[in-house]
């Protein structure tokens, strides 16, 4: 797991599937696109530390690594060099899953031992535990990969596991693909877009990966700098200062900045015309819409949560 600021949900997510696990190692700490919301000692400014150091532990299957990093990709890499085993499981400080899922994906596995990758939809709950978002096709995450020593993440995004000896991807391989598990109802419960604070931390932290690690609407270098690494280094530079973060801000429209008024609270005064403005995602997808969630939810959020239990 990649934890940073994970008060919200870390308790029940480390719950559901600490029987289940193996043992569990968990990579603290903000990388360079959240620093900005790190706590006074550079970690998470919230209780997601105490939560990771008092979480009952009687099988000693935690291990958590605290520190800064540059991204997730290295987070991501810190925590897979720690691993043993025949299978690593990456999950988000807000996705719960239920036991019976977690011994069904087990099963199918164990039918086809070749697999070497599996993915799964959300059920990505939306302001309440009774709506979830609606992406068409829907949204497939890759959360399990085969792992044998000295395999690497080439990318958190999305999580892609190889064999650096091949270069080999798992998730090219043999997968079994979300719309199997679908069919044996089998899901990730999802609460990324369920508080306020959750939501500002996220536009925040997007922004930052956007206009500072990818760079989103910096121009190429005049002819006459190109070639001169000073120079086309001066002109990244340039281009990183506030007013001209600011300018490729508001011209980047392949992600609402203004996310949080102008589609999160506004859509409790008028919740049709925003998702058909808008969608619901702070991209132009894939989440276009809501819908009333018809399952339940894994017992864990049940037992916390009184309102997700109707």
């Amino acid at each position: 797991m990649i934890v940073f600021n994970g008060e919200p949900f870390l308790h029940e997510v480390l719950e559901s599937v600490y029987d289940f696990a193996h043992e569990i190692i968990v990579v603290e700490g903000p990388d360079r696109n959240a620093l900005p919301m790190a706590g006074s000692d550079g970690g998470s400014r919230d209780r997601t530390v105490e939560i990771l150091t008092n979480f009952p532990d009687p099988k000693r299957k935690l291990r958590v690594i605290r520190g800064q990093w540059r991204n997730k990709d290295e987070q991501s890499n810190r925590y897979i060099q720690e691993a043993t085993g025949d299978y690593i499981w990456e999950i988000d400080d807000d996705e719960v899953y239920k036991p019976a899922d977690l011994e069904k994906t087990e099963r199918l596995l164990l039918d086809d031992p070749d697999r070497t990758a599996v993915s799964f939809y959300w059920q990505n709950f939306f302001k309440s535990f009774n709506r979830v978002m609606v992406a068409d096709p829907p949204y497939e995450v890759w959360r399990l990969f085969r792992f044998r020593p000295g395999y690497v993440f080439k990318t958190h995004r999305p999580p892609t596991v190889v064999d650096p000896r091949t270069g080999i991807a798992m998730n090219e391989v043999n997968p079994l693909r979300a719309d199997r598990l679908a069919d044996e109802g089998i899901y990730i419960y999802h609460y990324s877009y369920m508080f306020d604070r959750q939501v500002k931390d996220k536009i925040k932290y997007h922004q930052n990966y956007r206009l500072r690690e990818q760079g989103v609407g910096i121009p190429q270098a005049p002819k006459l700098l190109k070639g001169r690494a000073w120079a086309e280094n001066w002109w990244h530079s340039l281009w990183m200062t506030p007013v001209f973060t600011y300018i490729r801000k508001r011209e980047d429209t392949g992600f609402h900045h203004d996310y949080f008024d102008k589609i999160w609270k506004a859509w409790d005064e008028d919740p049709e015309g925003i998702e058909k403005r808008y969608g619901v995602s702070p991209g132009p997808g894939p989440y276009r819409c809501t819908r009333k969630f018809e399952g339940e939810h894994p017992e864990v959020i049940r037992n916390r949560f009184p309102e997700a239990r109707s």
